[in-house]
């Protein structure tokens, strides 16, 4: 019995082992501990960072995830939300901004480096074009094609791209090599919240 127990026990400590470490593929080229992640300082703390977003006026439905590798050591972070009746976007390359600052400067977990997502629903009569905010605010390469934009339900799906883990998108013509450097050392610095990025119809 006790040598059965030191089996399972040790068994138990192997799949806990393996399951920290992370094996990216068949040919485990990486692991979870290669991947920059819970910096002991700068940003804030993700439920800080959440707490800022949803206290941003108009907004509903919030749905925030992210900061985990996939097994091929990709980071993303995804900000799904709605604008309320009545509300429209006002400043909207500022918005992309401090959302994507916002996500960067986030300590916990894995550092993003693969795309962030801004994903929003806005009304038909007001739609919000998120990708064409982050072209104008320099996050997407100018004359691009890249997100979705539906101007006839108002919902936009905006990505943000980082080279990646192996760095394959560095040099694609989705700007993640510009986008890194523009971000600067991880965690960043916790963004001021602008003024006047969402407000009421009149």
């Amino acid at each position: 019995m006790g040598s059965r127990r030191s089996f399972l026990r040790a068994s138990l400590a192997g799949i806990m082992v393996l399951g920290l470490a992370g094996c990216g593929g068949p040919d485990g080229t990486w692991s979870n501990a290669d991947l920059p992640h819970d910096a002991p300082s700068g940003g804030w703390a993700r439920a800080d960072m959440e707490s800022a977003i949803r206290a941003l006026p108009g907004i509903e439905d919030v749905s925030i995830s992210g900061w985990e590798p996939n097994t091929k050591g990709n980071v993303g972070v995804a900000l799904r939300f709605s604008l309320a009746a009545g509300y429209t976007v006002s400043r909207g390359p500022a918005l992309i901004t401090y959302l994507v600052e916002s996500a960067w400067s986030v300590r916990q977990g894995y550092m993003p480096n693969a795309a962030i997502t801004i994903a929003v629903r806005s009304s038909p009569e007001d739609p919000f074009d998120g990708p064409a905010a982050a072209r104008a605010a320099g996050w997407l390469p100018a004359g691009g094609d890249l997100g979705r934009f539906n101007p006839e339900t108002g919902y936009s799906v905006t990505e943000v791209w980082l080279p990646g883990h192996d760095g394959v998108r560095a040099d694609s013509g989705l700007g993640a090599r510009e986008n890194l450097d523009r971000l600067g050392t991880w965690p960043g610095p916790v963004p001021a919240t602008p003024d006047g990025l969402i407000t009421r119809r009149p």
